[in-house]
C-alpha cells in the first residue's frame, strides 16, 4: 500500500543520512582540521542555548521520577522517565536516527564542539540529579546503565 511504501522510503532515507553523517563524523574525527574553527562567542552561545534547554528538560525528566517515586510500585510507570530522557537517548544513537528533535541536535553539535564540557553539563544537569532521584526504585539500575551507554554512544 502507499502508505507503508512512504514508510519504507523514509527508512530508507534515514538509513543514507545516517551512513552519511557517520562518514563525516568520522572523516571530522580522523582529521579535526578539516572542520572550520569555532569561534569562543560560537562555543559560548552554544553552550548557553544548551543550558536553558537541559535546565528546562531536566524538569520535565525530575516531574516524571517524582509521579514514578510516588506511584506506590506500579514499576510500568517507569517508562515515562525513560520517555522524558528520549531527547537523550535520541542523541546518542547517530548510526539509528538521523534527525531527532532539536534537543538532541543540540547535544550532537555540543559533542563536537567540547566533549568534556558537554558530558559534564549533561551529568550536572540532568543524569545525576535524575539518577540519584530513582535511588531505590527497582529499575534504577537498568537506567543508569542505559544512561552510562548512552553517553559512550556520544563520544567515539
Amino acid at each position: 500500500t502507499q502508505p507503508e511504501q512512504g514508510c519504507e522510503f523514509m527508512w530508507f532515507l534515514n538509513r543514507e543520512v545516517v551512513a552519511l553523517q557517520r562518514e563525516l563524523r568520522d572523516a571530522a574525527l580522523a582529521d579535526p582540521s578539516r572542520m572550520a574553527s569555532v569561534t569562543e562567542v560560537e562555543k559560548e552561545t552554544l553552550f548557553a542555548l544548551l543550558a536553558e534547554v537541559l535546565a528546562s528538560q531536566a524538569r520535565v525528566v525530575l516531574n516524571s521520577v517524582t509521579v514514578v517515586m510516588n506511584a506506590d510500585g506500579c514499576h510500568g510507570r517507569f517508562a515515562m522517565v525513560e520517555e522524558a530522557l528520549g531527547f537523550f537517548f535520541a542523541a546518542a544513537a547517530w548510526n539509528e536516527i538521523a534527525i531527532p528533535s532539536l534537543e538532541a541536535r543540540l547535544i550532537r553539535l555540543a559533542c563536537l564542539v567540547d566533549a568534556k564540557a558537554l558530558r559534564c553539563m549533561l551529568s550536572n544537569v540532568v543524569l545525576e540529579p535524575c539518577l540519584n532521584a530513582v535511588t531505590g526504585h527497582p529499575a534504577a539500575a537498568r537506567l543508569r546503565e542505559r544512561c552510562e551507554s548512552a553517553l559512550c554512544s556520544l563520544w567515539p
